[in-house]
């Protein structure tokens, strides 16, 4: 993905989703199920690559457990903000090999990410789609016979989703979704499940 038009696309959905809420807000005669809220959002499941990744393939394993955590805020049943961040593996190779005038060398190494998003959200009839675009900060770890390498960057990526909402409560819901992440920089896909808690914090 060109990064320059992501980031054009990303400044022309933030404009169109939050006009929306204002005419929303404003709008005579609108339904309470509308009223504007703030949530807190957690869980966790598995995340998989499912694109090329820059490690080797002796003692490959791939994804592993993610979580995530978000701030949303915006009407409770339409179109809505979030930030999220959250912890996400990527890739981790564990192997012994043989160096000339060396000899066996045991290797480790990680790679994993943290993700800094905004969201745009659409809920309706308790399904919930949620576009987003932001930061992904990338770490890699390598250890060679007790010699640790590390290394970090941030690198522009996007996200997708769709998922479910079960209330339980008048503040509380459980629900699970699917998630698409790309980075675009490092060309690194993944796709996410996860089973989460929505906990309302403040409405009006």
């Amino acid at each position: 993905m060109n990064i320059t038009r992501a980031k054009y696309f990303l400044i022309g959905v933030v404009y169109s989703l939050c006009t929306s809420s204002i005419a929303q807000a404003e709008a005579p005669g609108t339904d309470s199920t509308t009223l504007f809220h703030i949530a807190v959002e957690g869980g966790g499941g598995y995340t998989r690559p499912i694109s090329t990744h820059p490690y080797s393939s002796h003692g490959l394993t791939e994804g592993g457990a993610s979580f995530l955590l978000r701030v949303r805020w915006g009407s409770s049943n339409r179109v809505g903000l979030a930030l999220e961040s959250g912890y996400l593996p990527v890739s981790a190779s564990h192997y012994t090999t043989d160096a000339p005038g060396i000899g066996s060398l045991h290797v480790d190494a990680q790679l994993s990410t943290i993700p800094l998003l905004l969201l745009f959200s659409l809920q309706r009839y308790g399904v919930l789609i949620h576009l987003g675009a932001g930061y992904y900060r990338l770490r890699s770890w390598v250890n060679v016979d007790n010699e640790t390498t590390t290394s970090t960057e941030w690198d522009f990526g996007v996200s997708a989703g769709v998922g479910a909402v079960f209330p339980i409560s008048d503040n509380v819901g459980i629900g699970a979704e699917i998630g698409w992440r790309n980075i675009s920089e490092q060309q690194i896909s993944l796709v996410s499940l996860a089973v989460r808690v929505s906990w309302r914090l403040v409405r009006w």
